[in-house]
């Protein structure tokens, strides 16, 4: 006999619940026993150079928009008692176009 298989689309989507749950299941346990707090700046927000990687820049006109965050890529982890950085976030971020 031969396994039915499930649409792409339902494929994927269990997939994305697999991951998100696995990576649901690591947050708690960096939490509970090494006290590091995952954190995901927002759009909009400013950009610090100690806390975010940049990962990708856009060029903008607007000057409200430059040195902001355009999206967070991954989350970064911080040290809840040191208040380390311990991985910085991937993000996007604009900058001035001369």
């Amino acid at each position: 006999t031969r396994k039915a298989e499930m649409p792409a689309e339902e494929t994927a989507e269990a997939m994305k619940k697999l991951v998100d749950g696995g990576m649901l299941y690591v947050k708690d346990m960096l939490e509970d026993e090494y006290s590091l707090t995952a954190f995901a700046p927002e759009p909009g927000s400013p950009y610090k150079p100690k806390e975010h990687k940049a990962i990708r820049v856009i060029d903008t006109t607007e000057k409200e928009k430059a040195n902001t965050l355009s999206e967070c890529i991954a989350e970064g982890f911080r040290d809840d008692d040191s208040g380390r950085i311990i991985r910085p976030a991937r993000i996007v971020v604009y900058r001035l176009k001369q």
